[in-house]
């Protein structure tokens, strides 16, 4: 079944805020998604297999950061697409504030996601990423 724009973008911010996991987030995504990430090199991924990255992800965040808030705080949809601007904050386990924002460019070609370009201050992701990889939740 295909999904208009609007309906893809509204399900992906609130499951990629954290608001509402969506029980079928994978179904929309295409069969393969390029992402890139403006600190790491282009990427050809399966589309179900992105999605379940992306919730193991956000659920991670919930659980590891105190305080824990994912806010979307801006989003444009068009009819190829969607732009999501977000920051997440809170507190990593030994106290260290974190704040990271970061902005969102999802390409959607007959209803289904097909490539997420995000831009965003590695240095800002590090300290998080570091805890999500000794917790053993980092992209796992």
């Amino acid at each position: 079944m295909k999904t208009t724009v609007d309906v893809v973008a509204e399900r992906f911010r609130l499951t990629y805020s954290c608001e509402s996991i969506d029980p079928d987030f994978g179904d929309l995504f295409g069969d393969t998604v390029v992402v890139w990430h403006n600190y790491e090199s282009e990427m050809s991924v399966p589309g179900r297999e992105l999605a379940d990255v992306m919730i193991r992800m956000v659920s991670a965040a919930s659980e590891v950061v105190r305080g824990h808030r994912d806010t979307v705080w801006a989003m444009q949809v068009s009819p190829d697409g969607f732009t999501l601007a977000a920051t997440l904050e809170g507190e990593l386990p030994d106290g260290t504030p974190v704040r990271i924002p970061r902005c969102l460019l999802v390409e959607v070609r007959d209803g289904l996601i097909v490539r997420i370009n995000e831009f965003g201050d590695h240095s800002q992701r590090e300290p998080y990423d570091r805890v999500l990889k000794a917790a053993g939740r980092f992209r796992s």
